[in-house]
């Protein structure tokens, strides 16, 4: 019944949308949307708000009636309102996120910059929405679930921020951390492209997103067998950030991503190797592989020296 993802995007910008061409987006993009929600909400907070909103959405997406007792109310309606308002910004006859991400990669080229892939322009996309729709949310938020303070904007805080941009949904991308989408993929069983990657991040100024392509690169050269150890270091790097969740319960190997380890500061062995994975794994080889792995990359693409960037990836914790 469906092509190839890249020929819906074609289709719609020649002859717009239809409720089957709507169908055949949600089915190659739904997914994608999914997870860049369950993340951003997760990152936010904590485990707690994703918990039973998985199978809500992809419910919501196939247009069945979900299962909802589950689902915390307050972040059933956060997500319910994202998801809506994701999908009008999708869907809409003129203006619409294609056009919208034509129009921001003209406007990348005449600058001279690389613009973000479509699908990292979908996860901006999504991740714009949830940070509009957490201030008309808030009163409904118990203390423990207010996100961290650089998240708690107020409604006329983000009305003046997007009052100041001719088209926000457009630049929506630059409102979200690009690389975040690639540890999305590394964490779980997809394989970022590094070319891609490298034409994305910005490896000359960011040593996460330099450590990002070589892990993007050595995923993809490792045997299957030798994944999981890769797998390994990048939950424990993800984990090292945000807000303190290491009281909520270990996420198991199949539900590992960017929200479910967002704030755990996970422990190498205890953790990582004992709880998650279920084997030993020597955090400083790993490293070590991946360290190798960026200086041949470099070689092959030189970038300004970042001699000691490795220090921050190696937390004894």
């Amino acid at each position: 019944m469906f092509t190839r993802s890249e020929d819906v995007v074609t289709t719609v910008r020649q002859r717009g949308w239809t409720l089957e061409r709507q169908q055949w987006f949600l089915h190659e993009y739904g997914s994608l949307l999914r997870q860049a929600l369950l993340s951003e909400l997760g990152k936010r907070f904590g485990a707690g708000a994703i918990y039973g909103l998985r199978d809500y959405l992809a419910a919501l997406e196939r247009g069945e009636t979900a299962e909802e007792r589950k689902v915390s109310g307050t972040f059933l309606e956060l997500a319910q309102d994202v998801w809506q308002a994701v999908g009008l910004e999708i869907f809409k006859a003129e203006r619409n996120t294609i056009a919208q991400y034509d129009a921001y990669r003209e406007k990348c080229e005449q600058e001279g910059r690389t613009p973000m892939p479509f699908k990292g322009y979908l996860w901006g996309l999504v991740s714009l929405k949830v940070r509009q729709q957490i201030p008309r949310h808030r009163q409904a938020f118990d203390p423990v679930q207010s996100p961290p303070e650089d998240e708690a904007d107020t409604s006329e805080v983000w009305e003046e921020r997007l009052a100041g941009e001719a088209d926000p949904a457009a630049d929506a991308i630059a409102l979200a951390d690009d690389v975040d989408a690639y540890w999305e993929g590394l964490v779980t069983c997809d394989s970022p492209d590094p070319d891609e990657v490298a034409r994305t991040l910005a490896l000359a100024e960011r040593d996460e997103h330099r450590l990002c392509w070589a892990c993007s690169s050595l995923k993809r050269r490792l045997a299957e067998a030798k994944r999981d150890n890769l797998v390994a270091f990048v939950a424990f790097f993800l984990s090292q950030r945000g807000p303190d969740r290491n009281e909520e319960p270990l996420p198991e190997r199949d539900d590992l991503s960017l929200g479910q380890l967002t704030g755990r500061y996970l422990r190498w062995e205890a953790d990582v190797c004992d709880q998650i994975l279920g084997k030993s794994i020597r955090k400083d080889r790993v490293i070590e592989q991946i360290q190798a792995e960026l200086n041949r990359l470099s070689r092959q693409a030189p970038e300004p020296s970042h001699e000691g960037s490795e220090a921050g990836w190696t937390s004894s914790r």
